[in-house]
């Protein structure tokens, strides 16, 4: 961890960042819907003179604050979990859908103290299963132990990953070609707080998590990174050259039998109906 970072015990939240920022003016805080690397879901900033002591008081009197939104965020995870737009904890029999494969965890009895992934043709369509040791679930159902829990994840974010750099790689060609933008590179990544980013030289980030998507949010997102590379920022111009691109895109999805985008087209305003459907699901 930075030297200007420090991690705190909170008897209430647990872990709690502290920040101390050479560019801040004031006091920021920040609560997130899941644990960053160290396990913490809040975090404090504070300019770069103020005591970390200034970050937690600034924090423990705005608990009440943090409770709520806390207790916002977890409702708002269970319910996107039972809707498939979220993955809080490995389970038996837990369902992982992409644009690529159909993905399967498996608790299996027979083994110990490994995970194994198999894959198979099913109905023309690619399936995998993730087996672990059934030993491993907890009494609620799930696989409590979070290093174990981050371990199966890792394993499912290695295949996302692989799949992703074959079908992000070539969706972004074909909708750069059809919409007349180049970019200089592609390059997938697993971050936790965006989607996908396009940089100032023209290479664009994306997320492995996209492929979790349905083919229109995907497609989504990396129309607005290509918007980047002429508007580089959020502005009016940006917009409605998105809002154009995603219209036209998905009258095409529409015409080849996709009954989502037929949804996202009757929309007053395709654009922020995508952009807010994109927004409820979660990267884990």
């Amino acid at each position: 961890m930075p030297a200007i970072d420090k991690l705190f015990e909170d008897k209430e939240f647990g872990p709690v960042r502290v920040m101390r920022n050479r560019r801040s003016r004031r006091i920021g805080l920040k609560v997130r819907g899941r644990p960053g690397k160290y396990g913490e879901r809040i975090s404090v900033t504070v300019p770069y003179l103020m005591r970390y002591q200034d970050g937690l008081d600034f924090m423990d009197r705005r608990r009440d604050w943090v409770r709520n939104v806390l207790r916002e965020q977890d409702e708002a995870a269970g319910k996107a979990a039972a809707d498939g737009r979220a993955m809080i904890s490995v389970r038996d029999g837990l369902p992982v859908h992409t644009l690529v494969a159909d993905i399967l965890f498996r608790a299996d009895p027979g083994l110990s103290g490994k995970v194994t992934v198999r894959g198979s043709m099913e109905d023309g369509r690619l399936a995998r299963t993730i087996r672990f040791p059934a030993e491993w679930l907890g009494a609620g159902g799930s696989v409590s132990d979070r290093a174990r829990s981050e371990m199966l994840k890792e394993v499912l974010a290695g295949i996302l990953r692989k799949d992703a750099r074959l079908y992000l790689a070539a969706r972004l060609a074909e909708l750069a070609e059809r919409y007349g933008f180049r970019y200089r590179r592609m390059t997938v990544k697993h971050n936790l707080s965006n989607w996908g980013s396009c940089s100032s030289l023209g290479n664009i980030n994306l997320n492995l998590n996209l492929i979790r998507l349905p083919k229109p949010l995907c497609d989504y997102v990396l129309l607005h990174e290509l918007c980047h590379l002429r508007e580089r920022n959020h502005g009016p111009a940006f917009h409605s050259i998105l809002g154009s691109l995603c219209r036209d895109n998905l009258s095409r999805l529409a015409a080849e039998g996709c009954q989502e985008a037929s949804t996202y087209l009757s929309s007053p305003d395709p654009e922020g109906a995508l952009r807010k459907a994109v927004a409820g699901w979660m990267i884990f």
